[in-house]
């Protein structure tokens, strides 16, 4: 049983004129159905006006334009073997288009397959701002999302897609998240799952007289804001590890002051709600690194 293949064959030349000859360059790319490169080279018109390719052998393309060359190729590829080809022929190759909190915004070029990780590295790479959990391609009416993160993390190729001619890759800011109180380092840094309420608490160094035992994290829903009990004090004082609440984008991990009485930590703490999500925005930023 034959092995059928289906070929995508990009033509990609710089030439301003619409047809080849004698000394001119084309760059062509194959692909078979799994997306592996077949042929992946640049190939010259030779002193005979011919162009050689693998499968097809030599013809001549003097004075035929881009488009008969197309129909030559398509007419000389064996149908045993080369199941219904895909042509495409293009002066100056294919685009997409990257903005946001990415490294080099702007309009970038390919003549193979790529995927998303492929475009983000041509990109110049993410910034530790970019929101690799929610990236946006857009194409036309057409916008999709994408988790990236699990594509880092587990291989997930669900979240690495393959990127069309067109396609507009756009990267939103991360929130951050932050820490305050009765701390001697209050600082923001940019959202990461990887990031605990530990990790915030001990980097905040927080003060003699925290009450880490009835630390909270507030979180806006909506019109509402959740308390989240946390209680850092069986881990940073005791030894007694727990398996704390995950953060999300834009919590405030908030470690009050201890000032005896449970209802009057608790208490202060409700009412001084309003000034801690508007004092939390001018403490200082700090970087993952820096944990």
């Amino acid at each position: 049983m034959r092995k059928t293949i289906l070929l995508i064959i990009i033509i990609l030349t710089s030439l301003l004129a619409h047809s080849l000859s004698y000394g001119d360059s084309v760059h062509i790319t194959v692909f078979n159905v799994l997306g592996q490169e077949e042929i992946n080279e640049e190939f010259q018109v030779n002193y005979r006006n011919e162009l050689i390719l693998p499968y097809i052998g030599g013809f001549n393309v003097e004075d035929m334009t881009l488009n008969q060359i197309k129909d030559e190729i398509f007419k000389r590829l064996d149908p045993d073997v080369i199941k219904s080809p895909l042509i495409y022929l293009n002066t100056d190759g294919f685009h997409f288009n990257i903005s946001g909190e990415i490294k080099n915004e702007g309009k970038f070029s390919f003549n193979k397959k790529i995927r998303l990780s492929e475009a983000l590295n041509m990109a110049g790479g993410l910034l530790e701002s970019s929101d690799k959990y929610k990236i946006l391609v857009v194409n036309g009416e057409k916008m999709r999302s994408y988790d990236y993160s699990s594509f880092m993390k587990h291989g997930d190729y669900m979240n690495n897609p393959i990127i069309e001619d067109g396609d507009t890759i756009i990267l939103k800011e991360l929130p951050y998240i932050y820490v305050v109180g009765e701390v001697n380092n209050p600082f923001k840094v940019y959202y990461d799952d990887t990031i605990s309420p530990l990790d915030l608490a001990i980097l905040s160094k927080p003060k003699e007289r925290a009450a880490l035992n009835y630390a909270i994290i507030l979180r806006k829903e909506k019109e509402k804001v959740l308390k989240l009990n946390i209680n850092l004090a069986n881990v940073m004082q005791r030894g007694r590890y727990q398996d704390f609440p995950s953060l999300l984008p834009g919590d405030i991990l908030f470690i009050p002051k201890n000032r005896g009485s449970a209802l009057d930590m608790l208490t202060n703490t409700i009412e001084k709600f309003s000034n801690i999500f508007v004092g939390a925005k001018n403490v200082k930023t700090i970087s993952k690194e820096d944990f």
